[in-house]
């Protein structure tokens, strides 16, 4: 039995809701207790991820008003990379719009082609990211800003819930979330993940072994320990999708990493020592840098799987990875 539905048209609103109330104090997600990583992680569970979802749908009802049936009006975010990313998506389904996640290496130009293109006129921002914001606002006269409140407030109880009640024949071509392409060929263009598309990632479970090897979602998560340590970027696909599908539909516990430092190959092994992950991915130029570092590798050989996306890794960290049985 599945909560919040029949497997493959679980919608994960519905999923988040059902989970909270079965299983409020599991942990589903965990943050660093403090720019220190040795002071380790701390639990985000079902019940706190279920209240911070209801407070992204109620500030944006509140500041914005309901949607028209089928609108899906578009907020852009952009913030650290903490919960508040895959919480921003869900919230903002709940409460009729569609979440747009830009990248902060986007072009002032770029920026404002993904606006006009989704036709988004409000971007919802960490405080410490308005200095970046402004020209891009500055640039689209119709955009407003808005700075979020720390994830503290969002996990807070007493927030009033928002129910979901659409099925998953009529929400399966409903806007998940929209990213948007690498702009290596031009400026970026907006992608919309549809909610069906989403769910159907569920089904992965009963797809039958080939050569021995299954599907990676219930390969990796199936693990002896299935906690995944989050390195890559949450406005990535890779990111998103991760955080998302495992922790949602695999029940399998996301560690976040500090958002306060850079990803390098010296943070990335400060960070496998102390949040206990089991599997993680990790971007091919980070893996590069690590591949020189023998701490490195004597972590990444304790995971029981190492990921990568992005582009291609170099011929030399692959042969690493075959004489040090990574």
């Amino acid at each position: 039995m599945f909560l919040g539905g029949e497997c493959g048209k679980r919608l994960i609103p519905n999923v988040i809701d059902e989970t909270a109330r079965k299983t409020p104090d599991l942990e589903c997600m965990s943050i660093p207790r403090t720019n220190n990583p040795y002071d380790g992680w701390k639990p985000v569970t079902w019940a706190q991820v279920a209240n911070a979802v209801n407070y992204v749908a109620n500030m944006l009802i509140t500041q914005n008003g309901y949607p028209a049936p089928g609108e899906f009006p578009t907020v852009a975010y952009i913030g650290l990379e903490d919960p508040r990313y895959p919480i921003f998506v869900v919230g903002a389904i709940k409460a009729g719009y569609q979440a747009l996640l830009i990248s902060p290496r986007n072009s002032i130009e770029a920026q404002r082609n993904l606006f006009d293109k989704t036709d988004s006129n409000i971007l919802y921002h960490e405080l410490q990211f308005a200095s970046m914001v402004q020209p891009w606002v500055d640039a689209r006269p119709t955009m407003r800003i808005v700075a979020v409140a720390p994830f503290d407030e969002w996990v807070a109880d007493g927030v009033t819930p928002v129910l979901y009640t659409k099925t998953f024949a009529e929400a399966e071509w409903d806007p998940y979330v929209v990213l948007h392409t690498s702009g290596s060929t031009g400026l970026p263009k907006p992608v919309v993940l549809r909610q069906g598309m989403v769910a159907q990632h569920d089904l992965h479970r009963y797809v039958q072994a080939r050569n021995g090897t299954l599907p990676w979602l219930p390969a990796w998560n199936s693990s002896p320990n299935p906690r995944h340590l989050l390195v890559m970027p949450l406005f990535h696909a890779a990111g998103i999708l991760i955080s998302s599908l495992c922790a949602f539909y695999y029940n399998t516990t996301i560690a976040f990493r500090d958002p306060s430092h850079p990803i390098t190959g010296d943070n990335v092994v400060k960070w496998l020592k102390n949040s206990n992950p089991g599997w993680t991915a990790i971007p091919p130029a980070i893996l590069d840098h690590m591949s020189h570092s023998e701490e490195a590798i004597t972590e990444l050989k304790k995971l029981h799987v190492v990921a990568f996306g992005g582009g291609r890794l170099p011929p030399q960290f692959l042969l690493l990875a075959f004489l040090r049985d990574i």
